[in-house]
């Protein structure tokens, strides 16, 4: 009995330390591991790699996200790496409309790009969404343009670095 109440005690006073607080700020290791195969998809583009090779990293890094629990995907920082992995994601679609245009409409490019309020993010995948509507409404559902994608690799980019900032 009295071994239970100075147990008792000591977690109190573990938590009035601010122990618990502690702990539960140190972030989950695979929300680590899902922003190191992020950070390492950033790393390629910035050193260049091929289209096939960009959908391979791209798929690992979301292989990474999508072990997220929901706590840490709900979290401030996984959120912001669920817009960082919605731009490499939306950058794979507008590339690879760009190297088979005649196979790609507007609706679908539009389409695969990230959620409304992450587009307002995004100032060029906000242009891409704009000119989709635009020329979807005069009739022309025929993708005709090229898109760049380093712009939108860097919104992606912007999006790490608050992760990385949330989990310091």
């Amino acid at each position: 009995m009295l071994l239970r109440g100075v147990a008792g005690f000591a977690v109190l006073a573990f938590a009035a330390a601010g122990g618990f607080a502690a702990a539960a700020a140190e972030p989950s290791a695979t929300l680590v591991r899902a922003m190191t195969a992020l950070r390492g998809l950033e790393s390629a583009t910035v050193a260049g790699l091929t289209y096939p090779e960009y959908l391979r990293r791209l798929a690992d890094a979301k292989a990474e996200f999508d072990r997220l629990d929901r706590g840490s995907r709900n979290s401030p920082a996984g959120e912001a790496l669920a817009r960082a992995l919605g731009y490499y994601v939306a950058a794979a679609k507008v590339w690879g409309a760009d190297t088979d245009p005649g196979n790609v409409t507007w609706g679908m490019l539009a389409a695969a790009l990230p959620r409304e309020a992450d587009r307002s993010m995004c100032g060029p995948v906000q242009a891409i969404a704009d000119e989709a509507a635009k020329e979807r409404a005069g009739g022309h559902n025929d993708f005709t343009g090229t898109v760049e994608i380093p712009p939108i690799w860097a919104c992606a980019s912007k999006q790490l670095a608050e992760a990385q900032r949330l989990l310091k």
